[in-house]
């Protein structure tokens, strides 16, 4: 009787073990698990980046890019954009950052991650010159029906 009080006793300690950090869960390795990506911050398009012009007021970026992620109390002139992105399949985290700077209440310049496209200058339209044939009318039933009959 007193090794069965022992044993169940003792038993429930091993659940204390000291297991080391699991880096993956062990469902990561398991086929069919689903594990969803994992997206946070602000989703910097190039479309929006492209429609920032030196000189925008605070509100006018505000309207392009949306909030900010971070307002910096002690830097009130800089706006930061944050984006992380964590494939479900894979361990590498990808990170992009933004930041705004404001002088005089007009965006001055961005540094970060993102870099706004050059805009395509347009060249002058050339002329080209399209030959169309020239088509007969439309007949209608009646009209082609007379024509077969010869009237």
């Amino acid at each position: 009787m007193k090794h069965i009080l022992l044993f169940f006793s003792l038993f429930p300690l091993t659940a204390c073990q000291y297991l080391p950090e699991i880096k993956d869960p062990i469902a990561h390795y398991m086929p069919g698990v689903y594990r969803i990506d994992v997206q946070q911050g602000n989703i910097i398009e190039q479309a929006k980046l492209n429609q920032l012009k030196p000189g925008m007021t605070p509100q006018e970026v505000y309207f392009v890019m949306g909030s900010p992620m971070i307002l910096n109390t002690f830097a009130p002139n800089r706006w930061d954009y944050i984006y992380t992105m964590q494939p479900g399949n894979q361990d590498i985290t990808e990170h992009k950052h933004l930041a705004l700077y404001f002088e005089n209440n007009r965006l001055m310049r961005l540094e970060g991650d993102f870099r706004p496209e050059t805009p395509v200058v347009p060249t002058e339209p050339q002329e080209t010159l399209f030959i169309v044939p020239p088509q007969e009318e439309d007949k209608t039933f009646i009209e082609k029906t007379l024509d077969n009959i010869g009237l």
